[in-house]
């Protein structure tokens, strides 16, 4: 299955560094797909994610977020589905899932498949600045990457331009 997914992954974010966001606006509320991808031929790695966003309505989204990156070590694909609310203003409460496969290739090849449940709060500064607090709780055995503990507070920025 990892087998299939690496390469669709792959698929939606592009080999040569480039980022791109469209909004498709339905009957249903509005749809914006945003992807970034750049490679390494230096050492052969790889870097791509992609998120899709849906806003149901003005109260409620959902996210689908795709990370995929390649290394010495191996390869790792984290995909997300996440369930966004406001609550004042700017401020939303963010939760979900998120699956993470690795591929290990150092000392023989094995993979591991786990999961996590994700919760955090979203702010967006400005219509091009969003800031996320997460926390995430890991479920499953960890394979070569010594980045994850069981639990793991995040924070980071999206800056669209």
């Amino acid at each position: 299955m990892i087998k299939l997914l690496l390469p669709l992954t792959f698929l939606l974010g592009v080999i040569w560094a480039h980022a791109q966001e469209e909004t498709i606006p339905n009957s249903l509320g509005s749809f914006s797909i945003s992807s970034i991808g750049y490679a390494n031929f230096a050492n052969d790695e790889q870097h791509s994610s992609f998120i899709m966003d849906w806003k149901i309505n003005e109260k409620n989204a959902l996210m689908l977020r795709g990370y995929y990156d390649t290394n010495a070590m191996g390869d790792v694909f984290k995909p997300q589905l996440l369930f966004r609310k406001p609550i004042l203003g700017k401020l939303s409460i963010l939760t979900g899932a998120e699956m993470i496969m690795e591929r290990n290739i150092v000392g023989g090849a094995n993979s591991t498949m786990n999961f996590s449940a994700m919760n955090g709060l979203s702010y967006e500064v400005q219509e091009n600045l969003l800031i996320e607090l997460m926390s995430e709780t890991i479920i499953g055995k960890q394979n070569f990457n010594n980045n994850y503990n069981s639990s793991l507070i995040k924070l980071g920025t999206t800056l669209k331009f």
